[in-house]
């Protein structure tokens, strides 16, 4: 049974490109049915404290100009079936909320608007902000990260979209209200590098672009078979 379901996820047969159909972050079964992900994209979240217990996050690529795809929530390290705070303001034309019967089936706690995904299979502009707001405690809790998954397609092409993983953003490094980017992993064990992987990622200043290897520490349960406009294989987020 679960292969069957499996096998049709992968088909294309559950095309979403109105947003993922779930709500956890799974990077081993979004290898399975696009491929690895592609380090080089160099997608990170630039934070930024831009009110009480609020963050304003940002979409940057120095290599790209936009993206089409995302999924993205706070959550503590430790459980992220936990949703922290919740987001109060984003251009809700390209993108929603998590759908809140969804996320409950796959065991997410948290307010309603605590998880955001795409609205449109449109390319989104880069600079894309998203302001989230939590209480004090999650916004200084040791361990509090953004989590996000972002794919597009190369400008023209066709088929599957690369995706990359975005470093994890961390919460109470930006107390002093400097701008930072998510920090680089050291491929294949989820940790936090100050100098990153093999492109260079961020250190305590958030500065550079972030290496995504492999990033075992934001696998989790779920994924499923996204499809941009023109039927164009693109994000995998598959309940299996």
């Amino acid at each position: 049974m679960i292969f069957a379901i499996a096998t049709l996820l992968l088909s294309g047969v559950m095309a979403k490109p109105g947003g993922a159909p779930g709500c956890i972050i799974n990077e081993t079964v979004i290898t399975t049915g696009m491929g690895p992900q592609t380090p080089t994209l160099g997608y990170t979240i630039k934070s930024t404290v831009s009110g009480p217990n609020t963050m304003t996050f940002t979409v940057v690529n120095p290599n790209r100009q936009d993206f089409q795809g995302i999924l993205m929530y706070v959550a503590n390290s430790a459980n992220r079936k936990i949703r922290l705070g919740k987001f109060t303001s984003m251009d809700m034309k390209k993108f929603k909320f998590q759908n809140a019967t969804t996320c409950q089936k796959q065991g997410v706690t948290g307010d309603p608007s605590a998880t955001v995904t795409h609205a449109i299979p449109a390319r989104v502009g880069l600079n894309t902000t998203f302001t989230w707001t939590g209480t004090a405690e999650e916004m200084n809790g040791k361990d509090n990260n953004l989590f996000a998954v972002i794919a597009s397609l190369d400008p023209g092409a066709t088929g599957k979209a690369k995706w990359q993983i975005v470093p994890p953003v961390k919460l109470h490094d930006d107390a002093d209200g400097h701008n930072h980017e998510g920090h680089g992993s050291t491929g294949g064990t989820g940790g936090s590098s100050g100098t990153g992987g093999s492109t260079g990622g961020s250190g305590s200043t958030g500065t550079g672009t972030s290496s995504q290897a492999s990033q075992t520490a934001i696998s989790e349960g779920y994924s499923s078979t996204m499809t941009f406009a023109g039927g164009l294989t693109a994000f995998l987020f598959a309940l299996l």
